[in-house]
């Protein structure tokens, strides 16, 4: 730009149409007046305030706008919605960063171990407002494969318990994926099939499914489930 500098004069923020004009040094104290956006980030570092003046952070998205005649910064100083708190009856969420289930397939016999706990614990450490764990089946036929964690048990609350306290410890909610798997149960873990929906035979850590009808998922891929009784859909529910 060709043209000639002249002091910083107008001050506007994205909540208000208002312009406020900034009076001329009188004396040492009196407010600065940078004349260009790098003289105002020497004496305005990010998220300060000196002079009556808020610098934005690099996330508000500050736009400068220069002419002939002055030079206007336009901030947004709202946090965005995503790292604005969030309250779920009696939760309330530090952000909105929800990690969501995911499925590893490393447990044995339904258990959680240290693995889970530097996976999950992990996504606690950058920050997230809610950390969930992977589908965790209530029975051991709901079960997607024979590698998938569990909570049927008393046995598995240990581990699940000192992940829970982890998980807390830095800032983070934590939540648990029920799970049945239903007629989809019993099947290969990704790392064995040799296709999506492989079974898991029976005689290889496999176990008896149930469904809500004598019907496989797939035929000639998945077992055909035991129908329900009653007693069964209240004991999973």
């Amino acid at each position: 730009c060709q043209s000639e500098k002249k002091p910083f004069s107008t001050v506007r923020t994205s909540m208000s149409t208002a312009t406020t004009a900034t009076p001329p040094p009188s004396s040492s104290t009196a407010p600065l007046t940078p004349t260009s956006w790098e003289e105002q980030s020497t004496y305005y570092p990010w998220s300060t305030e000196k002079n009556g003046f808020s610098m934005p952070s690099p996330h508000t998205g500050a736009i400068v706008e220069a002419d002939s005649s002055t030079t206007t910064t336009t901030t947004t100083t709202a946090i965005p919605p995503l790292f604005q708190p969030l309250s779920l009856r009696e939760l309330t969420l530090k952000n909105r960063v929800v990690v969501s289930p995911m499925c590893t397939y490393s447990a044995e016999d339904g258990f959680f171990s240290d693995w889970h706990l530097v996976h999950l614990g992990s996504f606690a450490l950058g920050g997230a407002g809610l950390v969930f764990t992977e589908a965790t089946a209530v029975s051991p036929e709901g079960r997607i494969t024979p590698n998938c964690t569990g909570i049927w048990k008393d046995e598995h609350k240990e581990k699940l318990s000192q992940i829970a306290k982890f998980v807390h410890a830095h800032g983070s909610a934590f939540g648990v994926q029920l799970a049945h798997a239903g007629r989809k149960g019993s099947t290969n873990s990704p790392f064995l099939m040799t296709h999506f929906g492989n079974e898991t035979p029976l005689d290889k850590n496999g176990y008896n499914v149930i469904g809500p009808s004598a019907i496989a998922h797939t035929e000639g891929q998945f077992q055909v489930p035991d129908e329900m009784t009653v007693e069964q859909i209240h004991e999973v529910t």
